[in-house]
């Protein structure tokens, strides 16, 4: 609705050359391979968990993952391709779950569609399966759980920023920019490093510098703001002036080197040092800022 976009008839599967949005798409005739042999044998509950299983992974992996794609003020092509491709993933998963949720799948169907019914629709036929795509990003996803168990043990959020990761014996696929951006982005750590090795191995390095510090500051400020925007009810698209003031000298290297990052993740177009009435009083580790905002 932000962004007026309108889907077309889906008919064919959407083209596109993002990765995410190719692994999206297979996992989707995958599932629609296996719910389909196991309805036709009538084994209901195997037909059913493949769509559970999908779903989850287009929460929290997919659209999780796209999510600057969608938000981005530009309307280019890399935005509307990931408009595309959810829109025929929800359309296909309402018909999937047609037999098993009549009445949620239909309401689903129609807002997505404008159609009529779902269930005057045929069953969806499922395409080939990019298995490659599937491979490889089950190779990323294994890394990344690495990575999230290695800052676990040592106690390190994933808010903060890290300096890199070690992967011995990756595939080669890992070198192209697309893998790697997410592999670092989803560990917060500014680089892969790629070395040889007969098995695949992963290596955190979890030594802090100052830099990082102050990144990983910045990245607690803007999760209080975050919170402050619910609290206040501003909506999702809500532009804010930004009040920010501390002591700390820390917190003053954060939002001096950081202060863009801020102002871009919490949508402030505006900063200023007179607070508002909404202030609160932040503690992050050991260090405090005040912080207040106000609708543009």
């Amino acid at each position: 609705e932000i962004d007026g976009w309108k889907p077309k008839v889906v008919k064919d599967v959407p083209k596109t050359t993002n990765t995410l949005d190719r692994w999206m798409l297979a996992r989707l005739q995958e599932t629609i391979a296996e719910v389909t042999e196991q309805a036709d044998n009538y084994k209901i509950a195997h037909a059913i968990n493949p769509i559970r299983d999908l779903v989850e992974d287009m929460s929290n992996w997919y659209i999780r993952r796209s999510r600057r794609r969608f938000w981005k003020s530009e309307d280019d092509a890399d935005k509307a391709q990931a408009y595309a491709v959810l829109h025929y993933a929800l359309v296909k998963i309402a018909q999937l779950l047609a037999p098993w949720a009549p009445f949620a799948s239909d309401r689903v169907y129609r807002e997505l569609t404008g159609d009529k019914s779902v269930h005057l629709t045929d069953w969806p036929k499922a395409a080939k399966a990019d298995q490659k795509v599937l491979d490889e990003m089950s190779v990323i996803r294994q890394i990344i759980a690495e990575g999230l168990k290695q800052r676990a043990d040592a106690k390190i959020k994933v808010r903060q920023p890290l300096s890199k990761i070690t992967v011995k014996g990756a595939p080669d696929f890992l070198k192209g920019e697309e893998a790697s951006a997410i592999v670092r982005e989803e560990l917060n750590v500014k680089e892969v490093a790629l070395a040889s090795g007969k098995t695949l191995e992963i290596g955190l390095d979890a030594k802090l510098t100052d830099e990082l510090r102050a990144e990983g500051l910045a990245r607690d400020i803007i999760r209080q703001i975050q919170e402050l925007r619910k609290k206040t009810g501003l909506e999702v698209d809500d532009r804010i002036t930004l009040a920010m003031t501390s002591d700390d000298k820390l917190v003053q290297v954060a939002l001096g080197r950081f202060g863009n990052l801020i102002s871009q993740e919490t949508l402030a177009t505006e900063r200023t040092d007179e607070h508002f009435e909404n202030r609160i009083e932040a503690k992050l580790e050991d260090v405090s800022i005040s912080l207040s905002l106000s609708k543009v």
